[in-house]
């Protein structure tokens, strides 16, 4: 069941200096994906979706 709950806080802050495309693979650890070819196609599938891969290596800013 804990692989299919999810959690998202109103306030969804980020931390400073890490792409998307890090931070994706950082949940997908905690998430208990362990293989590193299959999380790297995953966050790859994933950040093709929401039409961020060509700025995966960005990093993020957020302010409040």
């Amino acid at each position: 069941m804990r692989q299919l709950l999810g959690y998202l806080p109103q306030e969804f802050g980020v931390y400073p200096k890490v792409s998307a495309e890090r931070l994706l693979d950082h949940i997908a650890q905690l998430k208990g994906v362990g293989n590193t070819i299959h999380r790297k196609e995953l966050v790859s599938a994933l950040l093709e979706q929401v039409n961020l891969f060509n700025d995966r290596k960005a990093f993020t800013f957020c302010e409040y």
